[in-house]
């Protein structure tokens, strides 16, 4: 038998098995929901983190192969049981996660994960299960001060951050905390080389949805020039950069007068109907580049999304434009999904 871990929002359990399942489309998979964690198991050897690319899971926020998993941890010695459950493991690993799963529950836990940091890596250390520079990455996902899931990752096919999340630091000058969903947006679905091309200073940006200004004032940190659209009022200290254009307008009804790089959208509407503005600015070479969020309903979310996507497919395949899409459900997202698409018939 082989399984996997994956982390999730607790509450999208649900979502993240389905979609592991669709993804694996393999009848001998079976997934089991835990809080914030999904177990997905197969009783066949097979490789299942190889069987697709973690970029393209949207609700697992990260993942691992699972090689061991002890319930009955002795508290006084945890380090000895978890070094000898990796005793079997053939591949040498770059670093170890100390994880929990992102519950109220688990965050009790913290503790224990940063005091067992030091210790065990100098027991995998003298074990000779540490090499510098490998491509492997050893997970301990503690779910109880005596349990805990022990396993290994791709470090090129899972998340770089311990649970999947990446740990940003809010800016006080920021209009709103949504500004923190955008700049985790471009972290996760945007890698490090695209970005310093796409964010060059100078491009220019509409935002819809813009007020008060939480996603314009990250494409302002970009020297980005932005037309900000909202019939709300934007922060005075954003528009004091002299670097924003506040249109007061819907954003399902603006049409710029001229295409630009980047669209962003944050608008509370039904995702359907986000997806289609999406496809028209496209469709009409309004821009090259969109991150927007799809805010989902209480029930049947992965299949809103599944129908979101293939409405953008459609109609693009039917006017043959290529593109690329990455969604991931975000750390800082809560009922909704973030989307970034990008136009890829032509040099970017």
């Amino acid at each position: 038998m082989s399984s996997l871990l994956l982390y999730c929002r607790p509450g999208f359990e649900s979502e993240c098995a389905q979609e592991i399942q669709q993804v694996l489309a393999a009848e001998n998979v079976q997934t089991q929901i835990l809080s914030g964690l999904v177990v997905c198991h197969s009783d066949t050897d097979v490789d299942l983190m190889a069987q697709t690319d973690f970029q393209h899971l949207i609700f697992a926020r990260q993942w691992f192969d699972v090689i061991a998993h002890l319930t009955e941890l002795n508290t006084n010695d945890r380090v000895t049981a978890i070094v000898q459950a990796c005793q079997p493991m053939r591949n040498r690993v770059h670093e170890v996660f100390i994880e929990t799963p992102d519950t109220d529950i688990a965050k009790v836990l913290t503790p224990l994960c940063r005091g067992i940091g030091r210790p065990l890596d100098m027991a995998l250390q003298k074990a000779g299960k540490l090499q510098k520079n490998s491509p492997w990455r050893l997970h301990i996902c503690f779910t109880a001060t005596n349990e805990v899931w022990i396993g290994i990752s791709d470090r090129h096919n899972s998340s770089p951050w311990q649970m999947g999340i990446p740990r940003l630091k809010f800016p006080q000058d920021a209009p709103s905390r949504s500004t923190l969903k955008l700049e985790e947006a471009i972290l996760v679905l945007i890698d490090r080389k695209q970005q310093e091309h796409v964010f060059k200073p100078g491009r220019r940006a509409i935002d819809l949805g813009a007020a008060p200004g939480g996603w314009t004032y990250q494409l302002v940190k970009r020297g980005m020039l932005v037309i900000a659209i909202d019939n709300g009022k934007m922060d005075p200290v954003l528009m004091a950069t002299e670097m924003v254009e506040h249109q007061r307008a819907d954003g399902f009804n603006y049409k710029p007068q001229r295409p630009v790089d980047w669209m962003v959208c944050d608008i509370v509407e039904k995702p359907i109907r986000v997806a289609e503005l999406v496809a028209k600015w496209f469709i009409n070479g309004w821009c090259q580049h969109c991150i927007f969020n799809l805010k989902l309903p209480m029930k049947q979310r992965y299949a809103e999304v599944q129908k979101c996507f293939t409405l953008i497919d459609k109609q693009f395949k039917q006017k043959k434009i290529d593109y690329h899409l990455a969604a991931k459900q975000l750390y800082h997202d809560r009922d909704e999904i973030t989307v970034y698409l990008r136009r890829d018939n032509k040099k970017q």
